[in-house]
């Protein structure tokens, strides 16, 4: 029992300094916020003075002009990842370049090639040299910017009542409502929430509105290789790509932004990086290979694959398919197991 009032004791203190504590910092209240301000303020300066002279940032230059001009910039956040040596990664720089002769940049290229960090990479440089920053860059031009607006990512609002596609469209049209010549304009893969016929027509219309009315500065990344047709209508689009080779089988993305339209979207090997076993991939592959994209139930219980690795696998698991389980003995199932491991272990 003294035990638990010493214990009690001392929560009943601790409580009332603190409580004293608090009431005499209201009276420096003013007092301690600005000094908290000021503090703030130069951990910022020092964050970027130290970024200048750690990775070699640079001013950037303002103009009155609609454009953005950027020689071999990178992505900030790259610059602290190591590799697993520990040594610090290999930061890939690229270009770009925004006018109103040339306000939209149409970006092709696989899953995980580096769009999306590419065109957030651009969205801080300009937010970094509106505030008066260096920035990541070998050398930035900034025109009179006054807003960026952004559609990247995926996900519903399930308190509003929202589908993923629905929140999509929304945050879309806010941008072709407000979006001018001044403005920045990064679109992510719109379009992907909805049949491929409605979201091709929309990204197609979207990216037609913003380079013809909004005249907004955008980059616009997509999966829908029909819109690297959209330069022959519109001479403001410049198609470019991200560089991806495929060697042995396999693919390496070098993250370089290259002029001109991706050739394919490899999506089947990244879908096997990701960890997809073979047979669905292979399932997938032999599908894609087909004249047709949509098939009855007739053709895929019939459907040939046309690899031997396919062919076994897909022999194999219908025969463990058309077993009727409740009508085979004991006796009967290890004849079967037997008969099978003698048919696949040729």
């Amino acid at each position: 029992e003294k035990l638990i009032f010493i214990t009690s004791e001392i929560d009943r203190l601790e409580r009332l300094l603190f409580s004293e504590l608090c009431e005499d910092l209201i009276t420096y209240s003013a007092f301690v916020f600005k000094v908290s301000e000021h503090i703030a303020t130069f951990d910022a300066l020092l964050a970027l003075a130290r970024k200048v002279t750690q990775y070699n940032w640079v001013l950037p230059k303002n103009n009155s002009q609609n454009e953005i001009k950027i020689e071999k910039g990178w992505h900030p956040v790259l610059e602290q990842m190591d590799d697993k040596s520990g040594e610090p990664q290999k930061i890939l720089k690229n270009d770009t370049t925004l006018t109103q002769e040339t306000n939209m940049m149409l970006i092709t290229g696989p899953n995980m090639s580096g769009k999306s960090t590419y065109m957030r990479q651009v969205a801080l440089i300009v937010i970094l040299a509106k505030i008066g920053s260096p920035v990541p860059a070998t050398s930035a031009t900034v025109g009179k910017i006054n807003s960026v607006f952004t559609r990247i990512g995926s996900a519903d609002d399930l308190f509003g009542g929202r589908s993923t596609f629905m929140v999509e469209m929304t945050e879309t049209a806010k941008i072709l409502n407000v979006a001018d010549e001044n403005s920045l304009v990064l679109i992510d893969e719109i379009g992907r929430g909805t049949s491929t016929a409605d979201g091709l027509s929309l990204a197609w219309s979207i990216a037609e509105e913003l380079t013809v009315s909004n005249k907004a500065l955008s980059l616009f990344s997509t999966h829908y290789f029909e819109l690297t047709n959209l330069p022959k209508y519109k001479k403001t689009i410049s198609n470019f790509h991200i560089e991806t080779i495929e060697q042995d089988d396999k693919i390496i993305f070098l993250y370089k932004l290259k002029k001109g339209s991706a050739s394919k979207s490899f999506g089947l090997k990244v879908a096997k990086l990701a960890g997809i076993s073979q047979l669905v991939i292979d399932k997938a592959f032999a599908y894609q290979n087909q004249k047709n994209t949509f098939f009855t139930s007739e053709q895929l219980a019939f459907h040939k694959p046309q690899t031997k690795e396919f062919q076994i696998n897909y022999d194999f698991q219908k025969e463990l398919s058309d077993l009727k389980i409740d009508e085979i003995t004991p006796v009967k199932a290890l004849l079967i197991l037997q008969k099978l491991k003698e048919s696949y272990s040729k």
